[in-house]
């Protein structure tokens, strides 16, 4: 297993990430696993610097042409925990609902074992919870139920690391923060 943020020769065979591709397969010029927060920060900088993409993989569970890459590749699992509320940063309103954070590597089990353990859960999901929250966002699978929207519409606000690794906090006009 690689060290935490340790980048992946690209020359190397057989190298794996989370177990099911070839780094070489997918092209890519560096890839990263077991990479925290900081870490990916660092990554999307670096490859603003030397003008290369980024793209993640998680689960592997829906196979895309998204692992190609000529730039970065990033495994997500490293990145996957519940992550404090930021109470002091959301609207009056907001502070009384039930909201959880949580990184965009957590699987859907490791997510629904947390709500569970303080009485919430997802109103829909599809029939597998292997998935990663950011895999689920990205291919909106959708549920059992029709009146109910996928998971990504239980989303309230979202934290992205944009181009140059500054971080974005994207909601509706009415959203939860202030």
């Amino acid at each position: 297993s690689p060290a935490p943020g340790a980048p992946l020769s690209c020359n190397l065979s057989n190298v794996k990430l989370n177990g099911y591709f070839n780094v070489p397969q997918t092209g890519a010029c560096a890839a990263f696993a077991n990479i925290s927060r900081d870490d990916l920060v660092a990554i999307v900088w670096e490859a603003g610097r030397v003008g290369a993409t980024v793209r993640a993989v998680g689960s592997h569970h829906s196979w895309s042409d998204v692992a190609l890459t000529t730039g970065f590749l990033v495994e997500t699992h490293g990145v996957g925990q519940i992550l404090d509320l930021e109470s002091d940063l959301l609207t009056p309103e907001a502070r009384g609902r039930p909201l959880v954070r949580a990184e965009a590597g957590i699987k859907l089990r490791d997510l629904n074992a947390h709500l569970d353990s303080v009485d919430l859960a997802l109103t829909n999901m599809g029939g597998y919870d292997e998935q990663t929250v950011a895999g689920v966002m990205g291919t909106s699978p959708h549920g059992s139920g029709i009146s109910l929207g996928p998971i990504v519409s239980a989303v309230r606000s979202i934290e992205l690391i944009a181009g140059d690794a500054s971080l974005l906090r994207i909601e509706p006009s009415a959203g939860i923060t202030d």
